[in-house]
């Protein structure tokens, strides 16, 4: 295991560690694009493999076969995936690592929503293990709700992980003494379940206010229920680009949403939902009537 500067750090080093320019990396979209974008940066060809949303954002795993070609150097998942808080089943999960398998790839598994479950207290099992070359991802900002601590890791049991410290040595050199005494802290069993259950606790009372408010918007947006996550990815029903709705919710509003482009998925947004529910009840109250005038 590397401790790294939270998850962004861990994602910056493997992709810099793993991949060189021409390489071919696929990715699941929607999905949370910082490793598209690092990808990018490093000349690599990046293609992605798509969640269904007419099959309840289920991956279609016939597109990651074709697209994870023999050669491919990583493919990237996020489990539970940001934005759409889906959960791949354990099926779903050993098809994706046979994948990877038979075309020679890294698998990286951004799983920084596991603990976050709306629907069971079953933590999302980790793909970890699964394979020798796969590279877990997690941090203490997302379920556990310590965004501020800065910490994060990258879990692997292959020897490659010695590359990535060099890098972590590099740019960090060392997480923060004072993070890393809170993070063992949260860590030990008795609190990191109580964490756990704070941040579900928020989720699933988030969840009851927000469905509730989204059946009162007259069909001008629609969601699937996430399985996990403090998120909802919202599609509306009007031809503006994300990027502008997002931006008339700014300025009509004064509610921030992630447009939907920002994940590979125009007309549709993000928006947080596991916060304090009387300041979730005023952000959506202000966006009724803007959402209203969506034409």
């Amino acid at each position: 295991m590397l401790v790294t500067v939270g998850a962004s750090e861990a994602n910056a080093a493997i992709v810099d560690a793993l991949c060189r320019p021409g390489d071919r990396v696929v990715v699941m979209e929607p999905g949370y694009r910082q490793v598209w974008g690092l990808a990018l940066n490093r000349g690599c060809e990046v293609v992605a493999f798509e969640l269904d949303a007419e099959r309840g954002w289920a991956p279609d795993l016939e597109q990651l076969r074709r697209v994870a070609t023999p050669g491919t150097r990583l493919i990237y998942v996020c489990n539970p995936n940001n934005p759409t808080g889906y959960i791949l089943t354990e099926e779903e999960m050993a098809e994706i690592v046979g994948i990877a398998e038979d075309c020679g790839a890294w698998l990286v598994a951004d799983e920084v929503y596991r603990g976050s479950e709306r629907l069971t207290d079953r933590e999302t099992p980790s793909f970890v293990g699964m394979t020798d070359r796969v590279i877990g991802v997690g941090s203490l900002s997302k379920s556990y709700g310590l965004s501020g601590l800065r910490i994060g890791w990258a879990v692997c049991r292959h020897p490659e992980l010695a590359h990535l410290w060099r890098r972590h040595e590099y740019f960090a050199i060392a997480t923060g003494r004072l993070d890393n005494h809170l993070a063992e802290c949260a860590l030990r069993a008795s609190t990191r379940e109580r964490l756990f259950e704070r941040n579900r606790t928020c989720v699933r009372r988030g969840y009851e206010l927000f469905s509730s408010w989204l059946e009162g918007q007259d069909g001008r947006l629609t969601a699937l229920a996430p399985m996990a996550s403090a998120l909802a990815f919202v599609r509306y029903e009007c031809d503006l680009p994300s990027v502008e709705v997002g931006d008339l919710f700014r300025r009509k509003a004064s509610v921030l949403v992630a447009p939907g482009v920002f994940f590979g998925r125009e007309g549709w947004f993000r928006i947080n939902i596991g916060m304090d529910t009387g300041y979730l009840s005023q952000a959506l109250d202000a966006l009724s009537p803007v959402v209203a005038e969506l034409r």
